[in-house]
This record gives C-alpha cells, structure tokens and sequence, in this order.
C-alpha cells in the first residue's frame, strides 16, 4: 500500500485468513476456525471462507447430473447440501437464530438454485453468526461477489 502525500494517519495492520473447505466441513471445525480467528484479533483479520469440504464437488454432480437430464439425482444433491447447511447451523447456533439463517438460506438457495456465488455465503454468513454470538469480535460477511 503506498502512502499518500500529507497522509500522516496511521493505519491498522490487518492480516488476511484464508480459510479452505476442511475448516469449515463441520461444527468442530469451524470452532477451531473460530479459536484461530480469536488468537489473532489484535492483528485486525479479514477472514475468507470457502465453501463446506465437498460441497463444491457435490455442486459440479448436480450440474453434471442435471445436464444429463437427470433431474432427480440433481435435486437429491442439491437437498443433501441443503440439509448439511441446516443441521451445522443448528448445532451451532441458539434454536431461534439457527431456524432463522436456515429460512434465509433456504430462500437464498432455492432462488440461486445452487450457483457457485452461493457456496460461499453459507460458511460466511454462519461463522459471522458464530463469532458474534460468542463476543469475541465485531463481524460482518460480505459475498465475493460484491467485492
């Protein structure tokens, strides 16, 4: 980053953390996740998350299935991630606030119909939930997308 002329404002360091599908294939592993972020706060991180461990695999299938014309296999699939999605977020978060995402992502999933842009914004939007719930850092998830 280069600085500007007069520009005498110190700016936080922050760190970038790239987190892939294994970390955040399950509840156990996105508090892992969750414990890393916490051990770094005082370096300000920006956390990127990747879709659920082979749920980019199972989206290619469903692809791959429905262009075969095998529309059931594809609709198999794609309630099969659906119900991953769910149950993670239960386990991890409070009854009414796991219900909740679930709704906002059932309606995000059945509109995008399993587009690649939605992959990501589960693990996102969920570990923002998880973090914030927990006090231990002020969050926000933004969709690669809107980047």
């Amino acid at each position: 980053m280069s600085e500007l002329p007069g520009d005498t404002k110190e700016r936080p360091q922050c760190v970038v953390m790239k987190f892939g599908g294994t970390s955040v294939e399950d509840a156990a592993a996105i508090r892992r996740l969750c414990q890393i972020v916490n051990g770094r706060l005082r370096h300000h991180p920006v956390v990127v998350v990747s879709a659920l461990a082979k749920v980019t695999d199972q989206l290619f299938a469903a692809g791959a299935a429905a262009a075969r014309c095998d529309h059931e296999n594809a609709c198999t699939i794609l309630q099969e991630i659906e119900g991953r999605h769910s149950m993670l977020s239960r386990e991890l978060l409070a009854a009414e606030e796991g219900n909740a995402l679930c709704q906002d992502l059932a309606t995000d999933f059945r509109a995008t119909y399993a587009c690649s842009a939605w992959e990501n914004t589960f693990p996102a939007r969920l570990c923002t939930r998880h973090w914030f719930k927990a006090g231990s850092m002020q969050s926000g998830w933004m969709q690669r997308t809107a980047l």
